[in-house]
């Protein structure tokens, strides 16, 4: 056993590079670096913990959006603490997505400054290791959740054009008929909006029978099928239907009722069913033709970072509890497919998410080396270059993969 992951982390490089392989509910933990299981872990007393007569404080680096006094993960960290088991957990803000958490923490990590435990996406596993240093979940704990892109649309705007509201589009080409019956004679200017990240990419790329990275972790989207699976995407805005806005307008462009289709997160399921003044509907992110899906699955893990004793120890009192039923249920409620064996009962509107998790999903792409965080990034841009028509579907693709692949190991 590692002290580090590394040995496991060199292991998931060998079986599963680029996140091809295919997990169920039970088994999503097994697929990340550092060993994490799932279910509820039964870790055993920590009774120097226990015994301390002051409290040893740990800091856990979050999304913005995790950060709210009402988001179940900050009631999660409330009710460990409630606990009274001698740790006291702070949630703190470290950026609006998973790659200002990753840069904010790794300059605390070498300032010797915490945070002892990284809301870490999936995507920065291998890098975590390689420049970040995780501790091997396998002997700290860790608890995960599984998000997956699925199609929310507005019931009320289906009915008065005409649709039905219990049917939703199966694919892409269906997404576009019903763009075009959805804003026919109506003030709509387009119908459909969709988080522009790598995520989203690769979902267009996969469904395509693409890949972002082969099966050696190198570059490989510049193939035939991954340049026409961005091409279905890059379609719907040419023929009007996908509106190009920044990612943070689309969802309060959707609540508004300014948009009647917006595919993003499942995790953003509460959120949106909170803020929604209309009736919501949920479906499966569409299929690219009648080929057969390939979803991948997105999300994150709690990575523990610190090389104290003490803290690491702090960090297990906190997992266990995150991985226990009461943690699990309280995440749940986020929207996130929580890897547990736990029968927690699924939210309103999970279905769609639950069906694709059981049909199999792949991995996000696991981004390797040291500058992993960098070819993520040089791949995000070179897809919202795309999406948002500053370049054309082949030279993005073409460039795009020529850049990323002088960034990986």
């Amino acid at each position: 056993m590692t002290t580090n992951g590394s040995e496991h982390a060199d292991d998931l490089v060998q079986r599963n590079p680029v996140g091809r392989h295919r997990f169920s509910r039970c088994t999503a933990l097994r697929a990340m670096a550092g060993g994490a299981v799932s279910g509820s872990l039964a870790f055993g007393a920590i009774p120097t913990i226990a015994r301390q007569s002051s409290f040893t404080e740990i800091e856990i680096a979050l999304l913005q959006v995790f950060s709210g006094p009402d988001h179940p993960a900050m009631r999660m960290i409330e009710a460990f603490n409630a606990q009274g088991a001698g740790v006291q957990v702070t949630g703190t803000s470290y950026g609006a997505n998973y790659e200002e958490v990753m840069q904010r923490a790794q300059a605390n990590i070498s300032a010797q400054i915490g945070p002892t435990i990284v809301v870490t996406g999936w995507k920065y596993a291998l890098f975590a290791d390689a420049a970040l240093n995780i501790v091997d979940l396998r002997e700290v704990g860790g608890e995960a959740a599984v998000s997956i892109p699925i199609l929310y649309y507005n019931r009320d705007l289906f009915t008065q054009a005409g649709l039905d509201p219990e049917v939703a589009p199966a694919n892409w080409e269906e997404v576009a008929e019903f763009a075009a019956t959805l804003t026919a004679g109506s003030e709509i200017d387009g119908a459909v909006v969709g988080e522009v990240n790598e995520w989203t990419a690769q979902s267009f790329i996969q469904n395509n029978g693409g890949r972002v990275l082969n099966d050696e972790g190198k570059a490989a989207f510049d193939s035939d099928a991954a340049v026409s699976g961005m091409a279905v995407w890059d379609a719907l805005r040419t023929d009007g239907h996908f509106l190009t806005m920044a990612n943070d307008q689309m969802r309060p462009a959707f609540l508004a009722g300014n948009v009647p289709m917006y595919f993003t997160s499942v995790a953003s399921l509460a959120a949106i069913s909170s803020g929604a003044g209309f009736e919501l509907g949920t479906a499966e992110f569409p299929a690219t033709g009648e080929m057969a899906k390939s979803m991948p699955s997105g999300g994150n893990f709690l990575g523990v970072y610190t090389q104290d004793a003490g803290q690491q120890e702090a960090a297990w009192a906190f997992l266990d509890f995150a991985s226990s039923t009461e943690g699990a249920t309280i995440w749940n409620e986020t929207g996130y497919l929580v890897a547990t064996t736990d029968e927690i009962p699924p939210l309103p509107g999970q279905e769609p998410a639950y069906v694709q998790m059981e049909a199999g999903l792949t991995n996000e792409t696991i981004w390797p080396g040291e500058r992993g965080l960098e070819a993520l990034s040089v791949f995000n841009d070179w897809m919202s270059r795309i999406v948002n028509g500053d370049v054309s579907v082949e030279d993005g693709m073409n460039d795009g993969n020529a850049a990323v692949a002088a960034l990986l190991p």
